[in-house]
């Protein structure tokens, strides 16, 4: 949240349960994660692949930087990187026939996927972002 709006709207919420002893913000519903949410999720982590991508192609000593951050990243949270950060992410299969019938790619790079994936999403699989986010 940011901005004076979301500030005195997060101010509202919290009063308003104050007010009536609520241990919580929002009702069930309200807190009913809607799926033009998830739709926002999804642009989000298209455009900031895109981004990622763009940056490492103009200038590839980003690549390493961005590889470092992953990889800080999955120690940070006391996970393993099992992934290979330099192969290609390949669809294949069903996957792939998806991805080819409204004209998305079927080959992703895999840095700026788990960059997403860790840093947007809060994910810690490529796999995950690639084919719920960036091929939707």
């Amino acid at each position: 949240m940011k901005g004076i709006v979301e500030v005195s709207k997060l101010k509202e919420y919290i009063r308003e349960a104050e007010e009536k002893g609520s241990d919580s913000l929002l009702t069930k519903t309200e807190a009913r994660v809607p799926d033009a949410l998830h739709y926002c999720r999804a642009i989000c982590a298209q455009n900031t692949y895109y981004t990622v991508l763009k940056e490492m192609e103009n200038d590839p000593s980003k690549r390493a930087e961005y590889i470092q951050a992953i990889e800080d990243e999955f120690k940070r949270n006391k996970r393993k990187l099992k992934e290979d950060l330099n192969k290609p992410y390949r669809l294949r299969g069903y996957n792939k026939k998806a991805a080819e019938s409204i004209n998305k790619p079927v080959v992703y790079d895999r840095v700026a996927a788990m960059y997403v994936s860790l840093f947007i999403l809060h994910h810690f699989r490529t796999d995950t972002t690639i084919l719920h986010y960036l091929v939707k």
